[in-house]
């Protein structure tokens, strides 16, 4: 509904609560100062109009706090624009030229300085910082909104938590990240923009597990002990998952084998496991079944379990990843 009294124009909402209220000129374009309200009441906005563009904004919330403001140039955004949160603080800061995002952004939280971000006509450009308890917590560089050159991330005590380098968007080199000490906990190498090698190391300097891309295209997957011993081997589909395909092997801290299993996608396939001492642990069957998408290979059949003297414990059946029944023997 609409009511017009002395050039001043004013709306309401279904429920009678004022809408808006503000002025049109000679030309029947918006004029002025204008103010809208949520349909409860409460402030929504303060617009001002030139010529029916808008020129300054400022918007509410339902509790009546400031949550931003700015100017527009012809009807896009232009110059300062601040943004508060529901506490009324100032959470972002920075510029719009011709509505586009230019210059320098900054974030805060409770009045602290928690990034410097910096735009050229929307895009990513220059650098890029994250802060935590005012100390740098990480760095990024971007040219035309695209990641380039170092990315560097820390951790609270100041030292290297990651390092990374791009070109154009792309990722190069070596990736690196470090344990909170300073040492080293994985590295990973880039070729035309893709990985081809893992490695990850325990805290005390030794390898933990590797993946490596293989001139046959295959990608070998190794695991380790703490001490430094080959844990397991196996050969995966992607460097994102260690889901084995073809036989994997894992093995005893002594180095022997303590199982072997052959995975497959289309075939029941046997596999053996082995105490320590060499003498067998177990027997039984695996399968490959499909949960939400992931494939596992589960047991199924008939399962055979020994003691360490080699004397058969218990018999259990299995069925597609289920446990059915025990024989104990």
């Amino acid at each position: 509904m609409f009511c017009t009294l002395d050039a001043q124009t004013k709306k309401y909402h279904t429920n009678g609560k004022l809408q808006s209220v503000g002025f049109y000129n000679e030309l029947k374009q918006k004029s002025g100062e204008w103010k809208y309200y949520w349909i409860t009441g409460g402030l929504h906005s303060i617009v001002s109009y030139k010529k029916g563009f808008k020129t300054d904004w400022k918007h509410y919330d339902t509790n009546g706090k400031l949550r931003e403001s700015g100017k527009y140039i012809k009807g896009k955004k232009d110059g300062e624009w601040k943004y508060y949160n529901l506490e009324g603080e100032l959470n972002k800061i920075g510029t719009y030229k011709n509505g586009q995002i230019e210059g320098v952004w900054k974030t805060f939280y409770k009045g602290e300085l928690t990034s410097l971000k910096k735009y050229k006509e929307s895009k990513k450009e220059g650098e890029w910082k994250w802060y935590r308890n005012g100390k740098t917590h990480q760095i990024q560089h971007w040219v035309s909104g695209k990641p380039d050159g170092v990315e560097k991330w820390f951790h609270e005590n100041g030292n290297l938590g990651m390092i990374h380098h791009y070109n154009n968007g792309t990722p190069i080199g070596e990736y690196k990240a470090y344990y909170n000490s300073g040492k080293i906990k994985e590295i990973r190498t880039f070729e035309d923009g893709k990985i081809i090698a893992i490695k990850s190391f325990y805290e005390n300097g030794f390898l933990s597990a590797t993946k490596q891309l293989l001139k046959n295209k295959k990608i070998q997957a190794k695991s380790f002990y703490d001490n430094g011993r080959l844990g397991s081997i196996a050969y995966i589909e992607n460097f994102r998952g260690w889901q084995p395909i073809g036989t994997h092997k894992h093995y005893h801290q002594n180095g022997k084998l303590y199982y072997k299993v052959k995975n497959s996608y289309t075939k029941i396939t046997k596999t053996k496991g082995y105490y320590a001492n060499g003498k067998r642990k177990f027997k039984g069957y695996k399968i490959m079944i499909e949960h939400d998408g992931n494939y596992n290979m589960e047991a199924t059949g008939k399962w055979k379990f020994y003691q360490k003297n080699g004397k058969l414990d218990r018999i259990e059946h299995w069925e597609d990843g289920k446990l059915m029944s025990t024989e104990n023997k």
